[in-house]
């Protein structure tokens, strides 16, 4: 369970889901009606929720981390990369829009400095050396993630930049 302000959702894939609905055009009344107060606050606790754990909207790259109104993402920024796709078209229909939203990629960011490396350095080097291990069977986000964050422990410490020559020597 997690619970974002008042909003309880039964886990991230709920979150996204709910982040995607809130972004889409509503239909009030056989007209297409403006994102509620409430579908504001939401869409806010939300961005900030994402922007703390790490999440990013691959198409939109910044918009979390700047953690754009519900107004300006789903109406102008949405309007505009599909104005950006199709030059020359004038308006752009709320179909497209919904289109678009449902095809975003929202993924979390790995890599950063502050990923854990669970196991020992020596350990994950030798799993990567040996392709062995839990390393193997990663995605390739974690494994870009392992390796960038042994590479950055091991160029911290002088010591170990004589094991990084050793590993890169195996590797190669």
């Amino acid at each position: 369970m997690i619970i974002i302000g008042d909003f309880e959702y039964m886990d991230e894939e709920q979150v996204i889901e709910s982040f995607r609905d809130l972004l889409k055009p509503k239909y009030n009344s056989g007209d297409f009606g403006d994102y509620s107060r409430m579908d504001s606050i939401e869409f806010s606790a939300i961005m900030g929720w994402l922007n703390e754990n790490n999440f990013v909207v691959r198409e939109f790259s910044n918009a979390i981390q700047r953690k754009m109104s519900l107004e300006s993402f789903g109406s102008d920024t949405i309007r505009s990369y599909i104005q950006s796709k199709n030059p020359g078209l004038s308006k752009v229909a709320w179909s497209d829009r919904r289109a678009l939203i449902d095809t975003l990629t929202i993924e979390r960011k790995y890599g950063d400095s502050s990923f854990v490396v669970e196991d020992g350095i020596d350990d994950i080097m030798k799993e990567i050396a040996m392709g062995t291990g839990s390393f193997d069977g990663q995605s390739k986000e974690n494994k870009l993630a392992n390796l960038n964050n042994c590479v950055e422990y091991l160029l911290k410490d002088k010591k170990s930049l004589e094991k990084l020559k050793v590993i890169s020597s195996m590797i190669s």
